[in-house]
Protein backbone atom coordinates (compact mmCIF):
# COMPACT_ATOMS: atom_id res chain seq x y z
CA UNK A 1 0.00 0.00 0.00
CA UNK A 2 2.79 1.96 0.88
CA UNK A 3 4.20 1.76 -2.92
CA UNK A 4 0.99 2.47 -4.33
CA UNK A 5 0.46 6.01 -2.05
CA UNK A 6 4.36 6.84 -3.86
CA UNK A 7 2.83 5.76 -7.01
CA UNK A 8 -0.10 8.01 -6.62
CA UNK A 9 2.36 11.13 -5.11
CA UNK A 10 4.02 10.59 -8.38
CA UNK A 11 1.33 10.79 -10.79
CA UNK A 12 0.30 14.20 -8.97
CA UNK A 13 3.28 15.90 -9.57
CA UNK A 14 3.66 15.00 -13.19
CA UNK A 15 -0.17 16.40 -13.70
CA UNK A 16 1.22 19.14 -11.90
CA UNK A 17 3.96 19.72 -13.98
CA UNK A 18 1.27 19.18 -17.21
CA UNK A 19 -1.16 21.73 -16.25
CA UNK A 20 1.96 23.99 -15.30
CA UNK A 21 2.08 24.74 -19.25
CA UNK A 22 -0.92 26.62 -19.36
CA UNK A 23 -2.34 26.79 -15.05
CA UNK A 24 -0.53 30.05 -14.14
CA UNK A 25 -1.29 28.46 -9.86
CA UNK A 26 0.25 24.96 -10.93
CA UNK A 27 3.09 26.94 -12.46
CA UNK A 28 3.72 28.81 -9.29
CA UNK A 29 3.34 25.48 -7.05
CA UNK A 30 6.45 24.25 -9.28
CA UNK A 31 8.23 27.38 -9.17
CA UNK A 32 8.08 28.12 -5.75
CA UNK A 33 9.55 24.87 -4.94
CA UNK A 34 12.69 25.61 -7.00
CA UNK A 35 15.78 25.93 -4.65
CA UNK A 36 13.73 26.00 -2.23
CA UNK A 37 15.63 23.27 0.47
CA UNK A 38 18.98 25.87 -0.67
CA UNK A 39 16.36 28.63 0.36
CA UNK A 40 15.11 27.10 4.11
CA UNK A 41 19.21 26.70 5.05
CA UNK A 42 20.25 30.13 4.23
CA UNK A 43 16.98 31.85 6.48
CA UNK A 44 17.85 29.85 9.31
CA UNK A 45 21.12 30.32 9.52
CA UNK A 46 20.75 33.47 11.02
CA UNK A 47 19.40 32.39 13.95
CA UNK A 48 19.87 30.35 16.89
CA UNK A 49 16.94 30.27 18.17
CA UNK A 50 14.86 26.68 18.59
CA UNK A 51 11.64 26.61 15.90
CA UNK A 52 8.03 25.62 16.56
CA UNK A 53 6.71 24.50 12.94
CA UNK A 54 3.26 24.83 12.09
CA UNK A 55 2.21 23.43 8.61
CA UNK A 56 -1.19 24.40 7.18
CA UNK A 57 -2.20 23.55 3.35
CA UNK A 58 -3.44 26.77 2.49
CA UNK A 59 -5.30 30.42 3.77
CA UNK A 60 -8.44 28.66 5.33
CA UNK A 61 -6.12 26.11 7.04
CA UNK A 62 -3.49 28.70 8.74
CA UNK A 63 -6.84 31.37 9.54
CA UNK A 64 -7.37 27.77 11.66
CA UNK A 65 -3.55 27.78 13.10
CA UNK A 66 -3.05 31.70 13.45
CA UNK A 67 -4.53 32.18 16.84
CA UNK A 68 -1.82 29.11 18.05
CA UNK A 69 1.02 30.83 16.46
CA UNK A 70 0.07 34.10 18.21
CA UNK A 71 0.10 32.53 21.80
CA UNK A 72 3.04 30.78 21.14
CA UNK A 73 4.62 34.40 19.83
CA UNK A 74 3.68 35.53 23.23
CA UNK A 75 4.16 32.37 24.99
CA UNK A 76 7.53 31.58 24.03
CA UNK A 77 9.41 34.51 23.25
CA UNK A 78 12.97 32.76 23.09
CA UNK A 79 11.49 30.69 19.99
CA UNK A 80 10.55 30.98 16.33
CA UNK A 81 7.81 30.22 14.14
CA UNK A 82 7.79 28.67 11.04
CA UNK A 83 4.94 27.93 8.97
CA UNK A 84 4.84 25.94 5.67
CA UNK A 85 1.95 26.13 3.34
CA UNK A 86 1.08 23.44 0.78
CA UNK A 87 -0.75 25.39 -1.83
CA UNK A 88 0.46 29.10 -3.59
CA UNK A 89 -2.51 30.93 -2.30
CA UNK A 90 -1.50 29.72 1.01
CA UNK A 91 2.01 30.71 0.83
CA UNK A 92 1.73 34.14 -1.05
CA UNK A 93 -1.18 35.50 1.36
CA UNK A 94 1.64 35.01 4.85
CA UNK A 95 5.07 35.05 3.08
CA UNK A 96 4.84 38.71 4.08
CA UNK A 97 3.60 38.55 7.18
CA UNK A 98 4.90 39.98 10.12
CA UNK A 99 3.59 38.06 12.66
CA UNK A 100 5.89 34.69 11.43
CA UNK A 101 9.55 34.54 11.20
CA UNK A 102 9.39 32.14 8.50
CA UNK A 103 7.49 31.17 5.89
CA UNK A 104 7.85 28.87 3.31
CA UNK A 105 6.49 26.17 1.09
CA UNK A 106 6.31 22.58 2.36
CA UNK A 107 8.14 20.43 -0.07
CA UNK A 108 6.31 17.48 -1.71
CA UNK A 109 6.08 14.37 0.55
CA UNK A 110 9.19 11.87 0.00
CA UNK A 111 11.08 10.04 2.63
CA UNK A 112 14.44 12.19 1.33
CA UNK A 113 12.42 15.16 1.40
CA UNK A 114 11.07 14.59 4.90
CA UNK A 115 14.36 13.48 6.26
CA UNK A 116 15.71 16.43 4.60
CA UNK A 117 13.16 18.83 5.64
CA UNK A 118 13.38 17.65 9.47
CA UNK A 119 17.15 17.64 9.82
CA UNK A 120 17.56 21.14 8.09
CA UNK A 121 14.81 22.93 10.57
CA UNK A 122 15.35 20.94 13.54
CA UNK A 123 11.83 22.04 14.65
CA UNK A 124 11.36 21.36 18.50
CA UNK A 125 7.63 21.15 17.80
CA UNK A 126 5.22 20.31 15.05
CA UNK A 127 1.73 21.25 14.73
CA UNK A 128 -0.12 20.32 11.85
CA UNK A 129 -3.42 21.63 11.49
CA UNK A 130 -7.12 19.81 10.43
CA UNK A 131 -6.49 17.82 7.35
CA UNK A 132 -2.83 18.20 6.67
CA UNK A 133 -2.02 14.01 7.27
CA UNK A 134 1.66 13.45 5.13
CA UNK A 135 2.92 10.05 5.59
CA UNK A 136 6.56 10.39 5.30
CA UNK A 137 6.74 13.36 7.52
CA UNK A 138 4.49 11.34 10.04
CA UNK A 139 6.92 8.71 9.85
CA UNK A 140 10.27 11.06 9.77
CA UNK A 141 8.40 13.38 12.75
CA UNK A 142 8.46 10.01 15.21
CA UNK A 143 11.64 8.56 13.95
CA UNK A 144 13.50 11.59 14.67
CA UNK A 145 11.65 11.85 17.79
CA UNK A 146 9.68 15.39 17.58
CA UNK A 147 6.16 15.68 19.18
CA UNK A 148 3.56 16.67 16.47
CA UNK A 149 0.20 18.19 17.81
CA UNK A 150 -2.47 17.94 15.60
CA UNK A 151 -5.00 20.43 15.72
CA UNK A 152 -8.90 21.11 14.65
CA UNK A 153 -8.73 17.97 12.85
CA UNK A 154 -11.96 16.45 12.14
CA UNK A 155 -12.88 12.82 11.77
CA UNK A 156 -15.19 10.99 9.35
CA UNK A 157 -15.34 6.75 8.85
CA UNK A 158 -14.75 6.70 4.97
CA UNK A 159 -11.49 8.57 5.49
CA UNK A 160 -9.34 6.05 3.87
CA UNK A 161 -7.19 5.82 7.67
CA UNK A 162 -10.28 3.74 8.52
CA UNK A 163 -10.29 1.18 5.85
CA UNK A 164 -8.61 -2.16 5.46
CA UNK A 165 -6.59 -0.58 2.64
CA UNK A 166 -5.56 2.52 4.87
CA UNK A 167 -3.94 0.27 7.76
CA UNK A 168 -0.48 1.63 6.93
CA UNK A 169 -1.76 5.62 7.19
CA UNK A 170 -3.66 4.71 10.52
CA UNK A 171 -0.41 3.45 11.78
CA UNK A 172 1.55 6.72 10.84
CA UNK A 173 -0.85 8.96 12.14
CA UNK A 174 -0.61 6.50 16.03
CA UNK A 175 2.25 8.06 15.85
CA UNK A 176 1.41 11.52 17.15
CA UNK A 177 2.02 12.72 20.06
CA UNK A 178 -1.76 13.95 20.59
CA UNK A 179 -4.87 15.27 18.66
CA UNK A 180 -6.74 18.63 19.48
CA UNK A 181 -10.29 17.28 17.61
CA UNK A 182 -13.45 19.09 16.97
CA UNK A 183 -15.79 16.93 17.71
CA UNK A 184 -16.93 13.98 19.95
CA UNK A 185 -17.38 11.81 16.95
CA UNK A 186 -14.21 11.97 15.81
CA UNK A 187 -12.40 11.29 19.39
CA UNK A 188 -14.73 8.65 19.04
CA UNK A 189 -14.03 7.41 16.10
CA UNK A 190 -9.90 7.45 16.69
CA UNK A 191 -10.53 5.80 19.67
CA UNK A 192 -12.31 2.76 18.09
CA UNK A 193 -9.02 2.48 16.20
CA UNK A 194 -6.85 2.29 18.68
CA UNK A 195 -5.74 6.15 18.97
CA UNK A 196 -5.82 7.10 22.64
CA UNK A 197 -4.08 10.20 22.47
CA UNK A 198 -7.21 12.14 21.78
CA UNK A 199 -9.04 15.53 23.20
CA UNK A 200 -11.79 17.57 22.17
CA UNK A 201 -10.88 20.95 21.87
CA UNK A 202 -12.96 23.01 19.20
CA UNK A 203 -11.92 25.25 16.52
CA UNK A 204 -9.23 27.51 17.00
CA UNK A 205 -10.93 29.80 14.46
CA UNK A 206 -13.66 30.76 16.54
CA UNK A 207 -10.86 32.02 19.35
CA UNK A 208 -9.40 34.30 15.97
CA UNK A 209 -12.93 35.54 15.32
CA UNK A 210 -13.95 36.62 18.46
CA UNK A 211 -10.58 38.54 19.45
CA UNK A 212 -10.93 40.26 15.35
CA UNK A 213 -15.05 40.76 15.79
CA UNK A 214 -14.36 42.39 19.33
CA UNK A 215 -11.62 44.95 18.55
CA UNK A 216 -12.21 48.57 17.88
CA UNK A 217 -11.32 48.39 13.61
CA UNK A 218 -13.17 51.08 11.92
CA UNK A 219 -13.53 51.74 7.87
CA UNK A 220 -14.17 55.49 6.54
CA UNK A 221 -15.15 54.39 3.25
CA UNK A 222 -17.35 51.14 4.78
CA UNK A 223 -19.45 53.90 7.02
CA UNK A 224 -20.02 55.74 4.11
CA UNK A 225 -21.47 52.81 1.90
CA UNK A 226 -23.45 51.35 4.83
CA UNK A 227 -24.94 54.78 6.19
CA UNK A 228 -28.30 54.36 6.65
CA UNK A 229 -28.51 51.02 4.07
CA UNK A 230 -29.31 47.18 4.65
CA UNK A 231 -26.29 45.65 3.80
CA UNK A 232 -25.65 42.30 2.55
CA UNK A 233 -21.92 40.70 2.65
CA UNK A 234 -21.44 37.88 0.19
CA UNK A 235 -17.63 36.22 0.96
CA UNK A 236 -15.64 34.20 -0.98
CA UNK A 237 -17.91 34.08 -3.93
CA UNK A 238 -17.35 31.28 -6.77
CA UNK A 239 -19.11 32.03 -10.27
CA UNK A 240 -21.83 29.87 -9.13
CA UNK A 241 -23.07 31.43 -6.10
CA UNK A 242 -22.61 34.71 -8.22
CA UNK A 243 -25.31 33.21 -11.12
CA UNK A 244 -27.59 33.28 -8.17
CA UNK A 245 -26.50 36.98 -6.80
CA UNK A 246 -26.45 38.83 -9.44
CA UNK A 247 -30.01 38.38 -9.55
CA UNK A 248 -30.56 39.51 -6.36
CA UNK A 249 -28.77 42.34 -6.79
CA UNK A 250 -30.61 43.65 -9.62
CA UNK A 251 -33.81 42.49 -7.95
CA UNK A 252 -33.11 44.45 -4.10
CA UNK A 253 -31.76 48.04 -5.57
CA UNK A 254 -32.06 49.57 -2.27
CA UNK A 255 -30.27 47.16 -0.65
CA UNK A 256 -26.27 47.25 -0.19
CA UNK A 257 -24.01 44.40 -1.36
CA UNK A 258 -20.08 43.79 -0.33
CA UNK A 259 -19.29 41.06 -2.68
CA UNK A 260 -15.70 39.53 -2.00
CA UNK A 261 -15.04 36.78 -5.04
CA UNK A 262 -12.89 34.03 -4.21
CA UNK A 263 -10.71 34.66 -7.54
CA UNK A 264 -9.02 38.32 -7.15
CA UNK A 265 -7.02 37.93 -10.20
CA UNK A 266 -7.65 40.16 -12.79
CA UNK A 267 -9.20 37.88 -15.24
CA UNK A 268 -11.32 36.64 -12.26
CA UNK A 269 -12.80 39.99 -11.66
CA UNK A 270 -14.02 40.63 -14.72
CA UNK A 271 -16.84 38.57 -14.50
CA UNK A 272 -18.30 40.59 -11.76
CA UNK A 273 -18.23 43.82 -13.52
CA UNK A 274 -22.04 45.33 -13.68
CA UNK A 275 -23.49 48.93 -13.20
CA UNK A 276 -23.46 50.75 -9.85
CA UNK A 277 -20.01 48.40 -8.58
CA UNK A 278 -16.61 49.92 -7.78
CA UNK A 279 -13.66 48.03 -6.81
CA UNK A 280 -12.88 48.40 -2.40
CA UNK A 281 -9.14 49.61 -3.68
CA UNK A 282 -10.20 52.18 -6.14
CA UNK A 283 -12.47 53.84 -3.74
CA UNK A 284 -12.03 57.17 -2.85
CA UNK A 285 -14.34 59.42 0.25
CA UNK A 286 -17.27 60.81 -1.10
CA UNK A 287 -17.86 58.92 -3.77
CA UNK A 288 -19.97 55.65 -2.71
CA UNK A 289 -22.92 57.34 -1.85
CA UNK A 290 -24.37 56.26 -5.20
CA UNK A 291 -22.38 52.69 -5.06
CA UNK A 292 -25.03 49.74 -4.44
CA UNK A 293 -21.92 46.85 -4.99
CA UNK A 294 -18.38 47.41 -3.30
CA UNK A 295 -16.28 44.86 -4.91
CA UNK A 296 -13.40 43.44 -2.32
CA UNK A 297 -10.14 43.39 -4.71
CA UNK A 298 -7.67 42.23 -1.74
CA UNK A 299 -7.12 39.70 0.80
CA UNK A 300 -7.64 39.76 4.54
CA UNK A 301 -10.10 42.51 4.67
CA UNK A 302 -12.98 40.58 4.61
CA UNK A 303 -12.47 38.74 7.98
CA UNK A 304 -13.03 42.62 9.72
CA UNK A 305 -16.18 43.97 7.36
CA UNK A 306 -18.80 41.70 8.68
CA UNK A 307 -19.08 44.22 11.32
CA UNK A 308 -20.92 46.64 8.53
CA UNK A 309 -22.96 43.61 7.52
CA UNK A 310 -26.98 42.99 8.45
CA UNK A 311 -26.78 39.74 6.51
CA UNK A 312 -23.99 37.31 5.08
CA UNK A 313 -24.10 35.11 1.87
CA UNK A 314 -20.99 32.58 2.12
CA UNK A 315 -19.73 31.08 -0.86
CA UNK A 316 -18.66 27.72 -2.31
CA UNK A 317 -21.40 25.74 -1.01
CA UNK A 318 -22.64 24.87 -4.72
CA UNK A 319 -19.12 23.55 -4.89
CA UNK A 320 -19.32 21.04 -1.35
CA UNK A 321 -16.90 22.98 -0.11
CA UNK A 322 -18.56 26.16 1.65
CA UNK A 323 -16.21 28.53 2.89
CA UNK A 324 -15.79 30.10 6.68
CA UNK A 325 -19.02 30.85 7.98
CA UNK A 326 -17.82 31.17 11.03
CA UNK A 327 -16.67 34.90 10.67
CA UNK A 328 -19.85 36.11 10.23
CA UNK A 329 -21.25 34.08 12.93
CA UNK A 330 -19.11 35.77 15.08
CA UNK A 331 -20.37 39.41 14.58
CA UNK A 332 -24.08 37.95 14.71
CA UNK A 333 -24.77 38.27 11.31
CA UNK A 334 -27.26 35.74 9.88
CA UNK A 335 -25.68 33.16 7.68
CA UNK A 336 -26.96 32.28 4.03
CA UNK A 337 -25.71 29.38 1.53
CA UNK A 338 -26.30 27.34 -1.30
CA UNK A 339 -27.45 23.70 -0.50
CA UNK A 340 -25.51 20.52 -1.06
CA UNK A 341 -24.71 16.96 0.68
CA UNK A 342 -21.13 17.39 1.53
CA UNK A 343 -21.22 20.51 3.51
CA UNK A 344 -22.79 18.45 5.94
CA UNK A 345 -19.52 17.50 6.74
CA UNK A 346 -18.37 20.90 8.15
CA UNK A 347 -19.33 21.03 12.12
CA UNK A 348 -20.04 24.43 11.98
CA UNK A 349 -22.83 24.33 9.15
CA UNK A 350 -24.61 21.73 10.61
CA UNK A 351 -24.72 22.89 14.39
CA UNK A 352 -25.97 26.77 12.80
CA UNK A 353 -28.64 25.48 11.37
CA UNK A 354 -29.76 23.56 13.94
CA UNK A 355 -29.39 26.62 15.81
CA UNK A 356 -31.97 28.56 12.94
CA UNK A 357 -29.00 30.94 12.17
CA UNK A 358 -27.91 29.47 8.85
CA UNK A 359 -30.25 28.88 5.99
CA UNK A 360 -29.81 26.92 2.39
CA UNK A 361 -31.04 27.66 -0.48
CA UNK A 362 -31.43 25.37 -3.92
CA UNK A 363 -32.16 28.01 -6.52
CA UNK A 364 -32.53 31.31 -7.38
CA UNK A 365 -36.37 31.39 -6.55
CA UNK A 366 -36.02 29.68 -3.05
CA UNK A 367 -32.66 32.65 -2.05
CA UNK A 368 -35.11 35.36 -3.58
CA UNK A 369 -37.64 34.06 -0.75
CA UNK A 370 -35.05 34.24 1.98
CA UNK A 371 -33.94 37.29 0.73
CA UNK A 372 -37.52 38.92 1.16
CA UNK A 373 -38.32 37.03 4.58
CA UNK A 374 -34.88 37.92 6.08
CA UNK A 375 -35.08 41.80 4.97
CA UNK A 376 -38.52 42.81 5.76
CA UNK A 377 -38.56 40.92 9.17
CA UNK A 378 -36.46 42.41 11.93
CA UNK A 379 -36.76 40.25 14.74
CA UNK A 380 -36.15 36.73 12.31
CA UNK A 381 -32.61 38.46 11.70
CA UNK A 382 -31.67 38.78 15.48
CA UNK A 383 -32.74 35.94 16.44
CA UNK A 384 -30.83 34.13 13.91
CA UNK A 385 -27.75 36.31 14.82
CA UNK A 386 -28.10 35.87 18.08
CA UNK A 387 -27.91 32.22 17.56
CA UNK A 388 -24.85 32.55 15.28
CA UNK A 389 -22.90 35.01 18.14
CA UNK A 390 -23.82 32.47 20.88
CA UNK A 391 -22.65 29.59 19.38
CA UNK A 392 -19.34 31.15 18.73
CA UNK A 393 -19.05 32.89 22.01
CA UNK A 394 -19.59 29.22 23.56
CA UNK A 395 -17.61 27.03 21.56
CA UNK A 396 -14.36 29.01 21.98
CA UNK A 397 -11.38 27.85 23.96
CA UNK A 398 -9.19 25.62 21.53
CA UNK A 399 -6.09 27.43 21.39
CA UNK A 400 -6.13 27.46 25.10
CA UNK A 401 -6.23 23.70 26.05
CA UNK A 402 -3.49 23.21 22.47
CA UNK A 403 -1.58 25.82 24.02
CA UNK A 404 -1.25 23.76 27.72
CA UNK A 405 -0.21 20.99 25.48
CA UNK A 406 2.56 22.96 24.59
CA UNK A 407 3.63 24.32 27.62
CA UNK A 408 4.19 20.83 29.06
CA UNK A 409 6.28 19.89 26.15
CA UNK A 410 8.90 22.62 25.34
Amino acid sequence: MVYLYRVSLWFYYQLIRLAAFSNAKAAEFLNGRKGLFEQIERQLDATDKPIIWLHAASVGEYEQGKPIVQAIKKEFPNHKTLVTFFSPSGYNAYKADGDLDFVFYLPIDSPRNARKFLTVVKPAMAIFVKYEFWYFYLLELARQDIPLLMVSTVFRSNQMFFHRMGRFYLNAIKATHRFFVQDNESMALLNKHGVEQVEVSGDTRLDQMLQISSNSWRSQLLEEFSKESFVVICGSVWPSDWDHLKKIIRKFTDVKFIVAPHEIGEESLKQYAMNGLKKWTDCQEGELQETQVLLVDSIGDLKRMYRYGDVAYIGGAFRGAVHNVIEPAAYGLPVIIGSHPNNEKFNEVRDLQALNGLVTFRDTTQLLGIFESIIANEEMRREMGDSCKSYVSQHAGATEKVLARLKELI
